[in-house]
């Protein structure tokens, strides 16, 4: 039985670097709720400025639920999260990230968080989702953005089912447009990831998805189709005698 169970609070660990980004996180839950019942938690929070020092204190203490705060989704941060649900199983992870991608958010999920939110969520809805995981809630937490985000990406992966049965062409989203844009301006995909601001395993899985979608045999013939049909434009390309 958990503390939060036991006495009507819920333990939090926060994990980010920075003491802004702590407090931003953290505000919304402090002073929150009256411990009377588990819809009312009392939430008590600590802070960890690393991914060690999380599992220091994950080593020494019980949480129920561990806010992960992440910049940009690396294999490093996929790999924090699968060692910290193996250490704390009970403990519901719940990622708040910029800019979140789809493919990002399923990485996380796989790896063994809960849930997941976007910097610029509601106190109230970044609560109410602590709140859920708190008392050990069925299912995924997502925030509505992040919730509209995995509809969306449901539904294109219905309409990319459809088209291939009919023999059509997929549709290019405009993140893998993005990314060929770029490419076609001579960026690597190190650029590409900072300048999107996304992990670069996330802008090499745009890359991949508009060459399967576009039936380019190459990177560099991708981004030759999409600038012959239009999708993207490559002037200094043209001009530079690339295309020919």
């Amino acid at each position: 039985m958990t503390n939060f169970q036991k006495k009507g609070f819920c333990r939090v660990l926060i994990v980010a670097r920075e003491e802004i980004v702590f407090n931003g996180i953290n505000f919304p839950l402090n002073g929150a709720g009256t411990g009377k019942g588990p819809y009312d938690p009392v939430f008590k929070s600590d802070h960890a400025r690393t991914g060690a020092e999380a599992m220091s204190k994950l080593r020494d203490s019980y949480y129920d639920v561990l806010l992960l705060s992440v910049r940009i989704m690396t294999g490093q941060i996929i790999q924090l999260i699968g060692t910290l649900k193996d250490q704390r199983p009970q403990t519901r992870i719940l990622v708040i990230a910029d800019f979140p991608e789809h493919e990002e958010i399923q990485m996380a999920m796989r790896a063994g968080a809960s849930g997941y939110m976007e910097y610029c969520v509601p106190g109230a809805e970044l609560r109410e989702l602590v709140q859920k995981a708190c008392y050990k809630f069925n299912g995924s937490l997502f925030s509505k953005e992040i919730s509209q985000i995995e509809y969306k990406a449901l539904e294109q992966t219905q309409v990319d089912k459809k088209q291939v049965h009919d023999g059509k062409p997929k549709v290019v989203s405009r993140r893998e447009l993005q990314v060929l844009q770029l490419i076609g301006d001579g960026k690597t995909m190190a650029q590409i990831a900072t300048i999107m601001s996304i992990s670069e395993s996330t802008a090499e899985t745009h890359s991949r998805n508009a060459r399967i979608k576009l039936g380019a045999s190459s990177q560099a013939h991708a981004v030759k189709l999409a600038y012959e049909l239009g999708l993207i434009h490559l002037f200094d390309l043209k001009r530079d005698g690339l295309f020919g």
